[in-house]
């Protein structure tokens, strides 16, 4: 425990200083200005601090109200020390932050009794900071595991539905990255959509439960290399209805939960259109959730630009004439401004995360090397 005494009473000091080493185990400054006192605390950690009143240039009173103000001294602990015993000096040194007053000439019992609960108080406040610094990262720790945690699980949740189709691993890690760009954008720029660093983190990791639903359809009908009949395409606008529901009971399980919350209003309405004629309920506008808008366009970019069971790859130069001319109607107005103005970081992110022989295990690895 460092203890730095000021006075310009060398008397004083030397008396002081004697009765605290006779009586504890602490180390102590000395000084008979303030500018050696500020040369101390820049020098040392200073635990307690006491100070005369009566000093030159300026009183004790004064410097304690610099020591208080200063953001790196503020919590040291000081105890006055005069020889004036006047209750309006004493109130004023109460009211400056001073955590006690002790009048000159020392009574050596009474300023060790005093001396010692305030070492004890000290000591009790360091452990409870050392203790709470401990929790934090505790917390923090635990905190970081369990989002790992859910966020592997739901990684081999979206994978485990994409099993059953032509899709991969790669797939959902490019929907995430379309999704979180396309937030970040709208964020920089939009004042319509109030969006912010939570949501961005949530929509990146729950827009892979976009089509979970699928495990709830027959493979003769997901995996058809032709052409869909009218029942067909029916049954498969059901996956729609199946992963949403089924991220709707398990958000009341947990009765609230950010990540599932978005994923079940992505599973709903991912296929919705902005002028209304999507599926399954012919959300138009902004009764379509924004996590959903934002996926619509992520995932049409990224069917058009893959093969599938029943179509070929297409270019970037098709698949941007598709999204931009062709499908007019189909997206939120802000989101294909990005689109149209960042077409080619959407072609480096399909690039950047595509391969003729898709395997699931580097999208995994890339997802956990995400994580950490």
């Amino acid at each position: 425990m460092n203890i730095l005494l000021i006075d310009d009473n060398k008397d004083n000091l030397y008396i002081l200083s004697a009765v605290i080493n006779k009586n504890f185990t602490v180390k102590i400054f000395i000084a008979e200005n303030f500018n050696e006192a500020n040369d101390y605390l820049k020098k040392e950690q200073i635990h307690l601090i006491f100070l005369d009143i009566i000093m030159p240039n300026k009183s004790g009173i004064e410097y304690l109200k610099e020591l208080k103000n200063s953001p790196e001294y503020s919590n040291i602990p000081v105890i006055m020390i005069t020889a004036i015993e006047d209750s309006n000096t004493k109130f004023a040194c109460f009211e400056a932050g001073a955590v006690d007053y002790i009048t000159k000439p020392f009574n050596p019992k009474e300023l060790v009794l005093r001396l010692k609960n305030h070492l004890q108080l000290i000591s009790m406040q360091n452990e409870l900071i050392t203790y709470n610094k401990y929790m934090n990262e505790l917390i923090s720790l635990k905190v970081k595991e369990v989002i790992n945690t859910r966020n592997v699980t739901i990684f081999a949740l979206a994978k485990l539905a994409e099993s059953r189709d032509t899709e991969t691993g790669r797939h959902l890690l490019r929907i995430m990255n379309y999704c979180k760009f396309i937030a970040e954008q709208l964020a920089e720029t939009s004042e319509i959509y109030k969006i912010d660093s939570n949501f961005i983190d949530t929509i990146y990791h729950s827009s892979i439960l976009h089509d979970i639903g699928k495990v709830g359809i027959p493979d003769s009908i997901l995996l058809k290399p032709g052409k869909l009949t009218t029942s067909e395409f029916e049954i498969i606008k059901t996956h729609t209805i199946i992963g949403g529901k089924t991220l709707e009971e398990a958000e009341s399980m947990l009765q609230f939960s950010d990540f599932l919350r978005i994923g079940k209003e992505i599973c709903f309405s991912h296929h919705e259109r902005w002028d209304g004629k999507g599926y399954p309920y012919g959300l138009k506008e902004e009764e379509i959730p924004l996590s959903a808008r934002i996926v619509s366009l992520a995932d049409v970019f990224d069917a058009l630009m893959s093969k599938r069971v029943y179509k070929p790859k297409l270019t970037f130069e098709e698949t941007y004439s598709i999204i931009t001319e062709e499908e007019e109607g189909r997206f939120d107005p802000a989101i294909l401004k990005i689109f149209k103005e960042k077409a080619y970081e959407f072609k480096k992110m399909f690039e950047d995360y595509y391969g003729e022989d898709e395997s699931s295990t580097p999208a995994y690895q890339k997802y956990l090397e995400g994580l950490s």
